[in-house]
């Protein structure tokens, strides 16, 4: 078994917990800065794709991620 690993049994679980943001309303048309506080967020913007829905993600829109800390 030179080098590989058996992946039958294995579990990964990933969680990221979002705690609260700001503000809970924005403009229609976009643009509004929210802020999102969590737990277990990546540290590189790819880590931590954010899409907004108000139709449990039918038709979600991607966001723009301007600062991460």
């Amino acid at each position: 078994m030179f080098g590989l690993v058996e992946t039958g049994n294995l579990v990964l679980t990933v969680e990221s917990t979002v705690t609260s943001y700001t503000p809970v309303t924005g403009s229609i048309y976009g643009g509004t800065e929210l802020t999102i506080i969590g737990t277990n967020f990546g540290t590189v913007f790819t880590d931590n794709p954010v899409q907004i829905s108000t139709n449990g993600g039918v038709g979600s829109v991607d966001c723009y991620l301007s600062a991460i800390s």
